[in-house]
This record gives C-alpha cells, sequence and structure tokens, in this order.
C-alpha cells in the first residue's frame, strides 16, 4: 500500500505558509519563524505539502522542496 508523502511525514510539526510564502519556500526561500520546532518542520499551504524545512537563525529554510502537483 502506499501512503502519501503528506500522511507519511505527519509526525513532523507543522508550519503553515500563507500564499506568497508558499512561493517562497518554493524557491528555496527562508521564511519567518521556527514554529517552535527544534529539528525539521512541514511546510504546507493548504492540503499541500510544499517543503521540509529546518530552523535556521529565527527562520525556516527549506531543505528539501517537492514539485507542485
Amino acid at each position: 500500500r502506499v501512503v502519501p508523502l503528506a500522511r507519511a511525514l505527519r509526525f513532523l510539526p507543522e508550519r503553515t505558509l500563507d500564499s506568497a510564502e508558499a512561493v517562497d519556500v518554493s524557491h528555496g526561500r527562508r521564511v519567518p519563524g521556527t514554529g517552535g520546532a527544534e529539528t525539521a518542520v512541514r511546510l504546507t499551504s493548504g492540503e499541500e505539502l510544499i517543503a521540509i524545512g529546518e530552523p535556521r537563525d529565527g527562520e525556516l529554510q527549506p531543505v528539501v522542496v517537492f514539485a507542485a502537483s
């Protein structure tokens, strides 16, 4: 059985992005805040998983960006 990636990564904390932030993250740009996380964070917009980010200097840096569906 194939599990959708967004569901498989639900154990990670989530930071919901607005539409402008989603565009920034999809281009590898950082967004403000850490979501209270110390490790990887799911960066989502609506139901879409945009990227996995890591906290760096008070911001979230996308480290894995997924193609738009």
